[in-house]
């Protein structure tokens, strides 16, 4: 796809180096670049689940990244702020602390600048 030139070769060659890097930029463009960086960080698990007074949020990253951690009741509202974090590449466990929360069902939200996930969880 690439051709290789050296300095003095025609405009013609320099014009298929460019059209082939005009491609490939067009063909990252149409993927979803998202994905890509997404599967950069996966949520592995969160448990126990149902829950009490804390939760162990079992991650696996290949990058350094900020992690944001919220909690939202069924109706959308934020029932715990931000928990923010550094994660390292690698497996990962965090604990939450969730005493206080109420009895319920929960929507945890983990978050980072390349990655979003939910996952239901149930304080008992």
């Amino acid at each position: 796809m690439f051709e290789s030139f050296a300095p003095g070769q025609d405009s013609i060659s320099r014009l298929n180096v460019s059209e082939s890097l005009f491609s490939l930029c067009s063909e990252l463009r149409e993927m979803n670049l998202i994905e890509v960086l997404q599967a950069k960080s996966k949520l592995v698990s969160v448990y126990p689940n149902p829950f009490q007074d804390m939760i162990a949020i079992t991650l696996e990253s290949q990058l350094v990244e900020k992690l944001y951690i919220d909690s939202f009741t069924m109706e959308g509202v934020k029932v715990m702020g931000s928990t923010k974090i550094i994660s390292r590449s690698g497996l990962q466990t965090i604990r939450v602390v969730t005493s206080t929360l109420s009895g319920g069902i929960y929507i945890l939200r983990i978050s980072s600048s390349t990655y979003s996930t939910t996952q239901l969880i149930i304080k008992k």
